[in-house]
């Protein structure tokens, strides 16, 4: 088997669903205390990117713990959803 225009940058997984999942949900508690300045940059570049406009429609799926809801219905206004 060739490993030719194989991109070796990309890490392996080394933990398996149930181990990813018993450690999301040991920090579930803290997680958004422990993510908020290091997750910031990217929620201001998604916002700013959208430039979310007053009486849109938005739907935001996945991009974090929802940090970023409040923030997209402000911009969406009370006209938007």
């Amino acid at each position: 088997m060739s490993n030719e225009g194989v991109d070796h940058s990309v890490l392996r997984v080394l933990r398996t669903r149930s181990e990813a999942k018993a450690f999301y949900n040991k920090i579930a508690s803290v997680y958004d205390l422990l993510s908020e300045k290091s997750e910031e940059p990217l929620r201001n570049y998604g916002l700013e990117k959208l430039a979310v406009q007053n009486g849109e429609r938005v739907l935001e799926i996945g991009f974090g713990t929802g940090t970023s809801l409040v923030e997209l219905a402000t911009r969406v206004g009370p006209e938007g959803k």
